[in-house]
């Protein structure tokens, strides 16, 4: 399958942006699977035993960290990667969305700041 070179530079800007590039190791595919799977796992056994304790076991269960920024649109570009035609510009699409939302909450976690708070007052 094919990927036109527009296609490419785009992910390539949208996982690595200017001043922002960094190594990233590859996860393969198989990887990938078995991290999902065990997570789902992990997540049903908590649940049944809080089922049949009474909700003992689940705070001795620790929650993982949602995937960063980087980690989803890594995976969606390699999703990318085996869709041609339609479907293809539809993700294209779905990606700049997901890229703007992604930056919106980054916005509205920022903290006001004003000039005073980079000096110490004497």
């Amino acid at each position: 399958m094919e990927r036109n070179k527009s296609s490419k530079t785009d992910t390539e800007s949208l996982l690595n942006p200017a001043g922002k590039s960094h190594v990233s190791t590859e996860t393969s595919d198989h990887k990938i699977y078995h991290a999902d799977i065990d997570a789902v796992k992990a997540h049903g056994n908590a649940r049944d035993a809080m089922d049949i304790n009474g909700g003992d076991e689940v705070d001795d269960f620790v929650v993982e960290p949602p995937p960063t920024r980087h980690e989803l649109l890594k995976a969606l570009s390699r999703i990318r990667e085996y869709v041609d035609g339609s479907n293809a510009r539809k993700i294209d699409g779905l990606l700049g969305s997901f890229t703007r939302q992604l930056h919106l909450e980054e916005t509205h976690r920022m903290k006001d700041s004003t000039i005073n708070d980079f000096f110490r007052s004497i």
